[in-house]
């Protein structure tokens, strides 16, 4: 899960930097990356979040 929102979150960057060295970069395009970065690491949270309750809801006897 870390993996995929630093992976999203690294191309957003690449986004990112690539409208700001383009005077000519489109605002949609911008916003756009900015909400990817923030989405991916919400999704990350909540995943992490949910997986650690379903390892708690497990009955840690049954094998």
């Amino acid at each position: 899960i870390r993996a995929l929102v630093s992976d999203v979150s690294h191309s957003a960057d690449i986004v990112l930097l690539d409208l700001m060295a383009d005077d000519a970069g489109s605002y949609a395009r911008h916003k756009a990356a900015q909400d990817a970065r923030t989405w991916a690491a919400a999704a990350g949270v909540t995943l992490e979040t949910g997986l650690m309750q379903l390892g708690r809801a497990i009955p840690r006897d049954q094998n």
